[in-house]
């Protein structure tokens, strides 16, 4: 059961890279043209690496008792 977890975490995120890099091409050809990106592009993997950051935060807070 837990390879299945890693498995299918590890499809999650590739498809959240794949999506980020599709909105960092987005945003790159409208800076090429001078142009503003669209103000509803998907942040799923911006979102995603700022929840990484607070739960290793946490975790240092806790096992150093910061």
């Amino acid at each position: 059961m837990l390879s299945h977890l890693e498995c299918d975490i590890d499809l999650q995120v590739k498809e959240l890279r794949d999506i980020g890099d599709d909105m960092a091409r987005v945003i790159l050809h409208h800076q090429q043209d001078g142009s503003e990106p669209p103000k509803s592009l998907r942040k799923d993997f911006e979102n995603f690496l700022s929840l990484v950051g607070c739960f290793i935060i946490e975790f240092i807070y806790i096992i150093y008792n910061i």
